[in-house]
C-alpha cells in the first residue's frame, strides 16, 4: 500500500511518482483484457489504499463484462463487516467524470485514502489508453483468427489449437478426435444457383454445425467448403456420434435452400488411428476422400480404409 506519513512535500512527490511508476510498468506490461484490467485494479488500490477494488469492463468481444478484484480481508478478519457493508466509491474509466456508473468502472471498497485520489486521477489515463489497446488487440485477433463469413474459427485458430491438443494429448496419452468435413458437390452448387446462395449455404451449414455441437466442442472452416471439428478426450464412439448429429443437422439445416445439400465426413482418434496426435489432419482428410469416393454423404473413419 502507498502509505504517508509526516513527511516534506518533496518526499511526498516522491513517493507518489514512484507509485504511479510502478503502477505504470506493470499496465505497460500487460497485453489482454483481463491482465490489463488487473494491473489497473492492483494499481488503484495501492493508491487509495482500499480494502478491495473491483474493476468491470466490456469483455473482448463486448458481448458481456469482465470483473476483476485486488485485495479483500485477511482471514484474520472474518469476523469484522463484509465489504459489502462498507463504504463503496466509484470512479469510472469511461469518461472524465469520476463518478457515475459508466463502464470500464471501479469499486473502491472501504475508508478511502483522498491523497491517493489526486494519483489515480493522474493515472486514469493511462488506464483508459491501455484498456483501448487491449480492445484494439482482441479485435485483431478475432479478424485474424475468424473466418468473416460464416463467424467461424479459420485455419490458423484450427492450426493453432490442434497443436496445442496434440500436444497434451501426445504427453499424456489422452484421446483426441479430428472430423475433416466437405460439402458434397459444392462447386456444382456454386455453378447452378451462384456464388451468393453458394455463400447462404456455407452460413446455413457453418450454423448447423455449431447447432450440432451446442457450443461443446472447437469448429472451424478450413477454406472453401471444408470444416473441422476438434474433440478432446474423445473416443471413436463419441466421434462417431458427433459425425451423426453434424449429418442430422446439415439435413435440417439446408431445408431453406434452393436445394438440399450433404457432406463426406473422414474420422481420425489419437492414439486408435494414428501414432502421433499431430498426424490426425492428414489421415481424418484422406478418410473423408475416401468417404466421397465412396458416394459422398457419409462418415468414414481412418482405421475403416487402411
Amino acid at each position: 500500500m502507498v502509505a504517508y506519513g509526516v513527511i516534506s512535500d518533496t518526499e511526498y512527490i516522491m513517493r507518489e511518482t514512484l507509485a504511479l511508476d510502478a503502477a505504470l510498468l506493470e499496465l505497460g506490461a500487460a497485453d489482454d483484457i483481463k491482465a490489463v484490467a488487473q494491473a489497473i485494479a492492483d494499481g488503484a488500490r495501492q493508491f487509495v489504499n482500499a480494502v478491495l477494488v473491483t474493476l468491470t469492463v466490456p469483455s473482448s468481444d463486448g458481448t458481456s463484462t469482465l470483473v476483476v478484484a485486488s485485495g479483500g480481508m485477511a482471514d484474520d478478519n472474518q469476523d469484522d463487516a463484509g465489504v459489502d457493508r462498507m463504504p463503496i466509491r466509484t470512479f469510472s474509466l469511461a469518461t472524465e467524470r469520476h463518478d457515475n456508473e459508466s463502464l470500464p468502472l471501479l469499486r473502491l471498497h472501504g475508508e478511502i485514502a483522498e491523497s491517493g485520489m489526486t494519483i489515480l486521477t493522474r493515472f486514469a489515463p493511462h488506464a483508459r489508453l491501455a484498456l483501448a489497446r487491449a480492445h484494439r488487440l482482441a479485435a485483431v485477433k478475432r479478424l485474424a483468427y475468424t473466418d468473416p463469413l460464416t463467424g467461424l474459427a479459420n485455419a490458423r485458430s484450427l492450426q493453432f489449437t490442434l497443436d496445442q491438443q496434440a500436444t497434451l494429448a501426445n504427453a499424456e496419452i489422452r484421446s483426441l478426435a479430428l472430423l475433416i468435413i466437405d460439402l458434397d458437390d459444392f462447386r456444382r452448387y456454386n455453378a447452378l444457383w451462384g456464388h451468393l446462395v453458394g455463400d447462404a449455404a456455407l452460413q446455413a451449414f457453418a450454423q448447423a454445425i455449431r447447432g450440432a455441437m451446442r457450443g461443446r466442442h472447437f469448429v472451424a472452416r478450413v477454406g472453401g467448403e471444408e470444416f473441422a471439428v476438434l474433440l478432446p478426450d474423445a473416443n471413436e464412439h463419441k466421434a462417431r456420434a458427433v459425425a451423426a448429429d453434424i449429418h442430422d443437422a446439415i439435413a435440417e439445416g439446408s431445408s431453406g435452400l434452393p436445394s438440399l445439400f450433404t457432406a463426406s465426413i473422414g474420422i481420425s482418434v489419437f492414439p486408435n488411428d494414428v501414432p502421433d496426435a499431430f498426424s490426425l489432419y492428414a489421415v481424418a482428410d484422406i478418410a473423408m476422400t475416401m468417404a466421397k469416393k465412396a458416394g459422398k454423404n457419409r462418415t468414414f473413419q481412418f482405421e475403416s480404409i487402411v
